[in-house]
């Protein structure tokens, strides 16, 4: 879990960057109508990217929070039982 984690948020930094760019592109300093239209799609663009980002970011806390609540419960009675079972199934050597 904490892997997937770990490559969400990485994927969450690469859409920030898209988004960053986006917001660069926007800044250009030439004008026309056709300028005008591009800059609005680039800004509703930059939009869904930032909410893309956010849902990532959550998406990680969720691993993460996951990854955590696992931890726990393998550290507690339910480790020692869940071990033996696996061991019992085969799944450990």
């Amino acid at each position: 879990m904490r892997r997937y984690a770990g490559e969400v948020a990485e994927l969450s930094d690469e859409v920030r960057r898209l988004a960053a760019g986006l917001a660069a592109a926007r800044a250009e300093s030439w004008r026309s109508l056709a300028a005008e239209d591009y800059r609005a799609t680039l800004e509703e663009q930059q939009r869904a990217l930032a909410a893309t980002a956010a849902v990532l970011d959550d998406a990680r806390a969720a691993l993460e929070a996951h990854a955590r609540a696992v931890e726990d419960a393998l550290a507690g009675p339910l480790g020692a039982l869940s071990g033996r079972a696996a061991q019992l199934l085969g799944l450990h050597p």
